[in-house]
């Protein structure tokens, strides 16, 4: 639940921060009264245009069904969605150039925000950034590109390593090994803070408990993550997250 609501914060903050800010103005005479004569006094909502919908776009790692991190990405875009937006998505997509493609479609369908949820799309996110300035986008951290993020990039994670503790703090109250394990996905620094996190956790209630981690090397693929648990209980933990 953490994860959900901080997601969906972003998401909204996101989505506010590229709404519309304009405010009506009234004209009025240099002594100071209406110039009720004058075609600007005219009321805006019959001069002016409807704001559009802003168009929002999700591209999702991993498939919804079965994936924590895109189902919690998805309530963020119900928020969105509450927020007044209209938003699509598109998953499964690997982070590879077919990344850059889909964001490019979904800029040439309307959508001014996008929301690229994984750590490896952003070199794309950089290239579609660069090339449509007017459009907005946020891609999951730590950004580790040699440019620097442009302006119109946000760069986003949950603290989800204070869930992570919690969860070593359990699992030190389960273990009768002693021995704990951590599937992991990428070896970069969010995910290597969630596994100091649960190792701490874990040592807070006892010292002498011992974490071990296996890395899969992908952000979603039930088959190896299965190996890796299967790695870990092999290795004598016998609680693993």
């Amino acid at each position: 639940m953490k994860r959900i609501a901080t997601l969906a914060a972003v998401a909204t903050l996101a989505l506010a921060a590229c709404g519309s800010g304009g405010g009506s103005a009234t004209s009025s005479s240099a002594s100071g009264s209406p110039a009720a004569s004058s075609p600007a006094a005219s009321s805006p909502a019959a001069s002016s245009p409807a704001a559009a919908t802003l168009q929002v776009g999700f591209v999702y790692v991993s498939p919804l069904k079965g994936s924590s991190w895109t189902l919690a990405w998805d309530n963020a875009r119900q928020a969105v969605e509450a927020a007044g937006a209209t938003t699509a998505t598109v998953e499964p997509i690997p982070e590879s150039a077919e990344a850059a493609g889909v964001m490019e479609d979904l800029i040439s369908k309307g959508n001014k925000l996008i929301f690229a949820t994984a750590f490896g799309y952003q070199p794309f996110v950089l290239e579609e950034a660069t090339k449509h300035p007017d459009v907005n986008f946020v891609v999951i951290g730590p950004w580790i590109q040699e440019t620097p993020a442009p302006a119109n990039v946000t760069v986003a994670f949950s603290d989800n390593w204070i869930v992570r503790y919690a969860l070593g703090v359990l699992a030190a109250k389960e273990t009768k090994t002693k021995t704990i394990g951590f599937v992991a996905a990428n070896p970069i620094s969010t995910v290597i803070a969630s596994i100091n996190a649960f190792a701490l956790g874990a040592q807070s209630v006892d010292k002498s408990i011992v974490t071990k981690a296996v890395f899969t090397g992908t952000w979603y693929d039930p088959p190896k993550s299965t190996q890796a648990a299967e790695a870990l209980a092999a290795a004598g933990a016998d609680v693993i997250a």
